[in-house]
């Protein structure tokens, strides 16, 4: 009896080593999500062990250069790189000679970090280092030159653990109200562009400027109320105002996205915009200025665009709604574009 039970117990453990190698063997579709759940299994232990020995896990911001090798040396310009799990969210958009910062990574002794890097949409990879010493006293670390070459390629849709795109319920409770404003709003335009950026204009004169004009608003409430409660009454915040052109737009079939920009200096200002997808390819607006800006070709160009080419937005002051950056000097608007520092909203219609 007692060699029968041992040989149930044998082959039951075979069972699970095996479950275990099919769980994260490549090829299957749960593999991937498997080793995830692993690594970040590993990564709670190793901040525990680091915390138990007094070095607690602080936020630092990660510098480097972006190149690829093959078929030619270059910069890898335009490229979005983001840390996998990372706590803050953000990501970074590799400006036109390579460079990026990503903002509030969590660093501790012999930390690893995973960098996905994605020049386009359909091409991806991910980088795995030791992260060098963290003791610099500007909570910057220097990655050096990274090259792209050697990353090994992944399946940008399959990778688990992106922490740099959040996704938005699209308000269907209100769709015929989106659909109908926006059509009283383009009777008079023709193309895309046009009728774009006649919501855009539109959007832009219920940002709530004088303190008299100011609603009494609930913080609680006011995270959850619907777009159309910002379009009817006005808003103070551009996320609202931001979110509001994203929902008109996806109501009438546009493919729509918000982006969070960060600036890169000591006041952390940041501001929303909004893309819009038509002519096969993106294109910025700001709801809160009603401003767009053109590309060399004359068309509105995208946030990419604006990142690899500083001189496509000319000077001028902040939104009103940005206070702080309206102390400084006027270019330094447009430093939230150059930063390169990002996070990406989709609405789930």
């Amino acid at each position: 009896m007692k060699a029968e039970t041992k040989r149930h117990r044998l082959a039951a453990a075979g069972l699970l080593v095996l479950a275990a190698a099919l769980a994260v063997w490549p090829g299957f579709p749960w593999s991937a999500r498997c080793r995830h759940m692993i690594r970040r299994l590993g990564l709670r232990i190793e901040v525990r062990a680091a915390t138990l020995t007094g070095q607690h896990p602080r936020l630092v911001s990660l510098q480097g250069r972006l190149v690829i090798r093959q078929p030619e040396a270059r910069a890898l310009a335009g490229a979005e790189v983001e840390v996998i799990d990372s706590v803050s969210g953000w990501a970074a958009l590799s400006d036109e000679n390579g460079w990026f910062t990503i903002r509030d990574v969590a660093w501790y002794p012999d930390v690893r970090y995973t960098l996905l890097i994605a020049p386009n949409p359909y091409q991806a990879r991910e980088l795995r280092m030791d992260a060098p010493d963290g003791d610099s006293a500007d909570y910057a670390i220097q990655l050096g030159e990274l090259s792209f070459d050697r990353a090994c390629p992944v399946d940008i849709g399959q990778v688990p653990g992106r922490q740099s795109i959040s996704h938005l319920t699209y308000d269907k409770k209100n769709a015929d109200y989106y659909r109908q404003l926006f059509h009283a709003l383009t009777t008079d335009s023709n193309s895309d562009a046009e009728k774009i950026a006649a919501v855009n204009h539109y959007l832009s004169t219920r940002l709530i400027t004088r303190p008299e004009d100011q609603r009494p608003e609930d913080p609680i409430l006011r995270d959850s109320e619907p777009p159309r409660c910002a379009i009817e009454s006005g808003t103070r915040y551009c996320g609202k105002l931001a979110l509001a052109l994203a929902t008109i737009a996806e109501s009438v079939d546009y493919k729509t996205r918000l982006i969070d920009l960060l600036s890169s200096g000591p006041l952390c200002d940041a501001h929303a915009l909004a893309e819009i997808y038509y002519d096969d390819q993106w294109h910025l607006y700001d709801p809160t200025s009603g401003l767009s800006y053109k590309n060399h070709l004359g068309q509105v160009a995208s946030y990419k665009e604006l990142r690899l080419r500083p001189d496509l937005m000319p000077p001028g002051g902040p939104p009103m709604h940005l206070p702080a950056l309206r102390n400084l000097d006027r270019d330094c608007f447009a430093g939230l574009f150059q930063a390169g520092i990002v996070h990406y909203y989709y609405v789930d219609k």
